[in-house]
């Protein structure tokens, strides 16, 4: 199974009610239940207590290459206060492509807000057909593989219940602090809200901001879809909706941040 290439198509979960490495170990696990593979190996920082200190970038320190075959390696590696685990290399993570070493890993967020605040965790697996000129020369396989990648995404919205989540080509969803901090995010353009997170009343105001896009209920809270290939209507709103009011939903997160 070979490494995925970028650029990189990205499934990512922002959790406010557990920490960055619970949330982690969480995903890795539903993905297993639901028929994702371990291809053996993981990245992780290796040093004395490093575990539990705070980082931002995944480039902070040297990643170093772990065996890890299954859910039991999973939990001696991330009980190893030595050991921060920062990737696990799976097959069939999205769903969507086969013959693929899926990774799933956090998002780098800045030094300042690793400080206050934890990483959004993210599946990342190729997205090339989601970049450039091939969603017009290979729509047809776009629209299987971004099918396969909602599906996938949605239940993992459901099993897990994050805060938010979206699904992005080559740009990392950022967590609160971040967005109070820049709140001009590209990353709002296919994603999920939850309405215990962000209340009834603002989930309401994004999805009037995005009056034209695709909207569905999941779980406790609404996805909004802009392009086609990610949702099941095949509804498409890019031209409409595009970095003005994925700011203004990143604005709306930033406000649950009380500093």
């Amino acid at each position: 199974m070979r490494q995925p290439d970028p650029p990189f198509l990205e499934l990512s979960f922002y959790f406010a009610d557990r920490t960055g490495r619970e949330a982690f170990t969480q995903l890795v696990t539903t993905l297993v239940g639901f028929g994702a593979t371990f291809t053996g190996e993981g990245k992780a920082h290796k040093g004395v207590g490093l575990r539990d200190q705070p980082f931002g970038s995944l480039s902070d320190e040297l990643r170093e290459p772990l065996p890890l075959e299954n859910s039991e390696a999973l939990t001696r590696w991330t009980s190893d206060p030595n050991t921060r685990l920062l990737q696990v290399s799976m097959g069939g993570a999205t769903g969507a492509i086969a013959d693929v070493a899926e990774i799933v890993t956090y998002e780098s967020i800045s030094d300042e807000a690793a400080s206050v605040d934890h990483h959004p965790v993210a599946i990342w697996t190729e997205g090339e057909l989601f970049s450039g000129t091939f969603p017009k020369t290979h729509a047809g396989q776009a629209r299987k593989v971004g099918q396969q990648t909602y599906e996938r995404f949605r239940l993992l919205v459901e099993a897990l219940a994050p805060a938010y989540a979206a699904i992005t080509t080559e740009y990392g969803l950022e967590c609160p602090e971040d967005l109070r901090r820049d709140a001009r995010s590209y990353a709002f353009q296919d994603f999920f809200v939850s309405r215990s997170y962000l209340g009834a009343n603002k989930v309401a105001k994004i999805q009037n901001l995005f009056a034209e896009a695709y909207a569905e209920p999941v779980g406790d809270g609404i996805y909004i879809s802009c392009h086609r290939f990610f949702n099941p209507e095949g509804k498409d709103s890019e031209a409409k909706y595009g970095s003005g009011q994925s700011g203004e939903v990143a604005r709306l997160i930033a406000s649950t941040v009380r500093r």
